[in-house]
């Protein structure tokens, strides 16, 4: 048997672990089948080998499909090899006789996180696979050029940061759970959001454009888009065939709006916070291999979907007011992007349930058909949406 994988491509590249495909017997022409999409991305012609069947796909990693690419397990494996923290130390300028410990703290979709302390101090290695740096070491670096607290930066190279060890700071600690539910914390969470997206609003407002950066809402596609219906086994409700009809008139309505950076992966495992144990005086968010570009509301709501009790009206007053619109038009574009990465997943993920639940409790088409109206207003577009 030959082993496989599925490479997956959006701009970005992952990498589904462990497809199996045994060529069929002679004579016999197979077609096959994406266990993502369902879209055939290869044949087996009159090869030989064992059953035709032996397709097995175990777990996928990528956040989304546009176009995949069936490729050998040793190109793969050569794609996401390791890197040795010793020569990626060697590479920042530490100077090796200084090292007293290195002690590898995750290994995660091909990303490694070590702990390195030395005489003095105690930092954190994180290398990253080429595509996944490319976002994050470069994130780094331009959120720390716009004036946006990070995480302090003691080095870097193409796929590597070497970053103050917060576990070991005399300034920050580490979040917990507990602290989503503080009103305090929220506040402060509110308040390096306010600076993280004013910054990026005006970057963006200069015309620049950031190339390794991306809409989440662009990986949504007609066909991703009733993929994403059948995999959640509800692809007979009336919001799918309304979602692909339109999403190209949602995400140019999107485009309409102000756009800024969003951070889109908010979660106590990425917060350190500064201050008293009772009374949290600052925040910052670190881990940046999502970052992109979207609208203040889509990274707003994520932080939120994370706090709970008292620390949800806490931030949103500490925040600030948003325009509406982008509630509008971000209320069903991240209902489908949500249900289209928890479709890739082999179970699908209790995170998830809630998008699931609009979709059958009729929210989803709700939110779309307010979205394409709006649409239509923001872009001028004559043709209103029939609803029914």
């Amino acid at each position: 048997m030959t082993r496989f994988g599925w490479r997956v491509r959006n701009g970005k590249k992952a990498f589904c672990e462990g497809v199996d495909i045994a060529p069929p017997n002679p004579g016999i022409d197979v077609n096959v089948r994406s266990p993502i999409s369902g879209r055939i991305v290869d044949q087996w012609l009159e090869r030989t080998g064992g059953p035709s069947n032996a397709i097995r796909h175990r777990r996928c990693s990528a956040a989304t499909v546009t176009r995949e690419t069936l490729i050998e397990a040793a190109q793969m494996e050569s794609d996401s090899v390791s890197t040795d923290p010793h020569d990626l130390l060697r590479q920042l300028g530490v100077d090796a006789a200084t090292i007293r410990q290195v002690e590898s703290l995750s290994v995660r979709h091909g990303h490694n996180v070590w702990r390195v302390v030395t005489d003095d101090k105690s930092y954190v290695l994180k290398w990253l696979p080429e595509e996944a740096a490319r976002v994050e070491v470069a994130g780094s670096l331009l959120l720390r050029e716009l004036g946006v607290p990070t995480v302090p930066i003691h080095g870097s190279t193409e796929q590597a940061l070497l970053l103050e060890d917060l576990a070991n700071s005399g300034t920050w600690r580490l979040a917990t759970p507990d602290d989503l539910t503080r009103p305090d914390v929220a506040r402060a969470v509110a308040r390096w959001y306010r600076i993280f997206h004013d910054a990026g609003e005006a970057l963006l407002a200069t015309g620049q454009r950031v190339s390794f950066l991306a809409r989440e809402e662009d990986n949504l596609s007609p066909d991703t888009i009733l993929a994403t219906g059948r995999s959640a086994g509800i692809a007979q409700s009336r919001p799918w065939d309304l979602a692909a009809e339109h999403i190209e008139l949602l995400q140019a309505a999107v485009k309409a709006l102000t756009p800024t950076l969003n951070y889109n992966d908010f979660y106590w495992t990425n917060l350190a916070l500064a201050g008293g144990e009772d009374h949290a005086q600052e925040a910052l968010v670190f881990d940046y291999h999502l970052l992109g570009v979207g609208l203040r509301y889509s990274d707003c709501r994520n932080v939120t979907a994370s706090l709970s009790g008292a620390a949800i009206p806490a931030f949103w007053e500490a925040y600030g007011t948003l325009d509406s619109r982008e509630e509008t038009l971000v209320r069903p574009l991240a209902t489908l992007y949500t249900l289209q990465t928890a479709s890739l997943m082999t179970q699908f993920p209790k995170w998830a349930e809630s998008s699931r639940d609009r979709v059958v409790n009729g929210d989803l088409e709700r939110d779309l058909v307010k979205a394409v109206e709006l649409a239509h207003s923001l872009l001028g577009a004559a043709r209103p949406l029939a609803t029914g």
